[in-house]
């Protein structure tokens, strides 16, 4: 028997759902809270975790075919010449780590992969690299002339 009077059985389970919908309402809330930390952690792992194996492997081939490519081959003089071919890598490299801020392109962020990629096909010699790579691969000309 109820001890309030005027207050019914029905009354008194109305009240009881009513608390127990709030409770929800706030297990909901706190759900959406915990769901929004574990959504930053796994963007914070996603902006810092570094490219993997084959994709470091990956980025090595393409930035050995580019500057292979500019020097004119590996029988070309440009690539014959350690001084030179290093500046080329050299140039390669301090363009990949400077765009993607890191101190060695093995440790590009996995998420900027693809950027890399494109940024390794699209790369191009400053001026003053092409002319000493034209120089020393048309010695070859004049010599064997």
């Amino acid at each position: 028997m109820n001890e309030i009077v005027g207050k019914s059985q029905a009354h008194e389970e109305s009240v009881g759902l009513i608390v127990g919908i709030g409770q929800i309402g706030i297990a909901i809330q706190n759900i959406s809270t915990q769901l929004k930390n574990h959504e930053e952690r796994i963007t914070s792992v996603e902006d810092t975790m570094r490219v993997n194996g084959v994709q470091e492997m990956k980025i090595t081939k393409q930035v050995n075919r580019v500057v292979i490519g500019w020097l004119g081959g590996k029988e070309s003089v440009a690539y014959q010449d350690r001084s030179l071919r290093s500046r080329v890598y050299s140039a390669i490299n301090a363009e990949i780590k400077d765009k993607f801020g890191v101190p060695r392109r093995s440790e590009v962020p996995a998420k900027d992969y693809l950027d890399v990629m494109k940024l390794i096909s699209n790369w191009e010699m400053s001026y003053q690299l092409k002319s000493e790579v034209a120089n020393a691969n048309n010695q070859l000309k004049l010599v064997g002339m």
